[in-house]
């Protein structure tokens, strides 16, 4: 089953987010927590299984920032392949930077309106849990051979 591991301080913002990913993605596993440090508790306990999996994070919060976490997330082989979707109320390009520079996958302006948080799960669905629509069965150049003329000479 799809999972997102969703960490936000704001239960008001996880509220939204939980609701509008119900909305567009099915089914999918939800785990709220409110801090980063839980979030690297939880992974390092439970470990991450096969199942698509992405983690959207809030960049500030208590104890352990999304910057913190993040970078500890990317150095353990455990966890540095899971895509992680960073949400901000900043545009600090310093920070944008630093996050991108740490590994994070996409880092998005926080939602304010209800459509807004629709449109982030929508993201969220089409660039990173699909990967289960792939089957390894599934050629990677599937569906593509003798589309496309050969190029001259070659």
């Amino acid at each position: 089953m799809k999972t997102i591991y969703l960490a936000d301080d704001d239960e008001d913002d996880r509220m939204l987010i939980r609701l509008a990913v119900q909305e567009v993605i099915a089914p999918v596993r939800i785990v709220e927590l409110d801090s980063g440090d839980d979030l690297i508790k939880l992974i390092g306990n439970q470990g991450i299984s096969d199942d698509p999996t992405v983690i959207i994070m809030d960049m500030n919060m208590p104890r352990l920032s999304g910057l913190e976490t993040l970078g500890i997330l990317k150095l353990s082989n455990a966890s540095r392949h899971i895509p992680v979707v960073m949400l901000s109320t900043t545009s600090n390009r310093a920070l944008v930077r630093d996050a991108y520079e740490r590994g994070v996958n996409a880092f998005l302006e926080k939602p304010v309106h209800e459509a807004d948080f629709v449109k982030l799960a929508k993201a969220v669905d089409t660039c990173f849990m699909n990967a289960s629509h792939v089957t390894d069965k599934t050629p990677a150049h599937a569906g593509f051979a003798g589309e496309y003329p050969s190029a001259p000479g070659g």
